[in-house]
């Protein structure tokens, strides 16, 4: 499954819109695939370097940014100008994740927002695509919002779309590993605000998809930690039923929201490599 292949890192900007800080992990083997990684909502692409070594090793050359309003990437905090925007900047990622290897299969990562941003991007751009992976993809919420909370934040959406709210999350929701926990709790990168149009934007996104999930003709992973306080694993095994043959659903009975940071990470890493055939 992993090798002691040696990886070569680099940083760099993705162009467009919005230019956005970017990295690579090449494997000096022969490279079989290249994954582009799109991050969760108030983190960033670092948090991803272990994930990107592991892949590296199996071969994988992996492509990640931090999306606008976050990490290394300018911009307020949380916030996008739409989520077509957003849609551009995984366009973007796209068209630099070959590298020199230009005839092997393209594959995209989501974990929570990103999961639900790459779902849909296939469903939307039918971009060539060997595949997605969606990790804790967020489609709803675990526990929706109240009423007043929906109608306020589409009121301010409207009225001030940048206005910046705290999304709640709690780290410790995150993964099982109090390391792990420790890290995202102390690192300067990481944030816990969404502008009101971001928040209503992904809402929204996700509950097209899930309408949507039959017309998914890319093949896609979907994975999901039943007991996720974060994003809804129900509404994941809904997608998958929806999207039938083009979806495989794997599912972890006691899991939290990061599946890769979690103590049974291996399992996760396997899943996935599985469905890579590697």
């Amino acid at each position: 499954m992993t090798s002691a292949t040696s990886v070569k890192h680099d940083t760099f900007e993705l162009s467009g819109r919005t230019p956005l800080f970017a990295q690579s992990w090449t494997p000096t083997a022969e490279v079989r695939g290249t994954i582009g990684v799109v991050h969760g909502l108030g983190e960033h692409s670092s948090r991803y370097g272990s994930f990107a070594e592991r892949f590296a090793q199996a071969g994988f050359r992996v492509v990640a940014y931090d999306q606008q309003g976050h990490g290394r990437t300018a911009g307020k905090r949380g916030d996008a100008p739409s989520y077509e925007a957003l849609l551009d900047d995984v366009e973007a990622l796209i068209d630099r994740m070959d590298g020199e290897e230009t005839s092997v299969p393209k594959y995209l990562f989501g974990q929570s927002f990103g999961g639900g941003l790459v779902l849909n991007f296939a469903l939307r751009r039918q971009a060539s695509l060997g595949g997605v992976i969606a990790s804790s993809p967020l489609l709803l919420p675990s526990e929706s919002p109240p009423g007043w909370k929906r109608f306020a934040a589409r009121l301010l959406a409207l009225a001030y779309p940048s206005f910046q709210f705290r999304t709640g999350v709690q780290a410790e929701d995150l993964t099982h590993d109090e390391t792990v926990v420790a890290a995202y709790q102390a690192d300067p990168l990481v944030h816990d605000l969404v502008s009101a149009r971001f928040a209503v934007a992904m809402i929204d996104a996700g509950a097209w998809a899930l309408e949507h999930a039959a017309d998914l003709s890319v093949p896609a992973l979907l994975m999901h930690g039943l007991a996720d306080a974060i994003t809804s694993a129900a509404a994941t095994i809904k997608f998958s039923r929806r999207a039938g043959n083009a979806c495989t659903l794997h599912t972890f009975a006691d899991l939290y929201h990061e599946l890769h940071w979690e103590p049974e990470r291996e399992a996760v890493f396997k899943t996935a490599f599985d469905w890579l055939n590697c």
